[in-house]
C-alpha cells in the first residue's frame, strides 16, 4: 500500500479532525469540482470526474488519468502527486511520493 504525507489546515486555523459526516454527504459535485484537484509536481492538474460521498470505505474521489490533450496525467518522470480539497472552512492536502508507488519497475496507481 502506498503511503503519503498529509497536512490538514482550515483557512483560518490548524485542525486534525475529519469533516463531520453530514457535511460530506451534503456536498454538491459542482462545489467539489471547484474546490478539489489532483496535481503533479510538474503542474498538470485535474478536477474530479466523479464523487461517491459515502460507502463502506468512506468518501471516494475519481479523477481522469488522461489530460485534455490526450497525454497521461502521471508518468515515470513525475516524483509527486498532490490531492487537495476544501470542505466548508477546512482544507485537506495530501502528498504522495510516486517513487514509493513503483512495484517491479511499474508505477502502481
Amino acid at each position: 500500500m502506498a503511503t503519503g504525507s498529509s497536512s490538514t489546515q482550515p483557512v483560518s486555523q490548524q485542525w486534525s479532525e475529519e469533516p463531520p459526516p453530514d457535511k460530506v454527504t451534503r456536498l454538491r459535485f459542482s462545489d467539489l469540482v471547484r474546490d478539489t484537484n489532483l496535481s503533479t509536481d510538474s503542474g498538470e492538474r485535474v478536477s474530479p470526474a466523479r464523487f461517491v460521498p459515502r460507502d463502506r470505505a468512506g468518501a471516494k474521489f475519481y479523477f481522469p488519468r488522461i489530460l485534455p490533450d490526450g497525454s497521461a496525467l502521471i508518468s515515470k518522470a513525475h516524483k509527486e502527486l498532490r490531492f487537495e480539497t476544501r470542505i466548508g472552512d477546512q482544507r485537506l492536502k495530501v502528498r504522495f511520493d510516486l517513487r514509493k508507488m513503483v512495484y517491479k519497475g511499474r508505477l502502481e496507481l
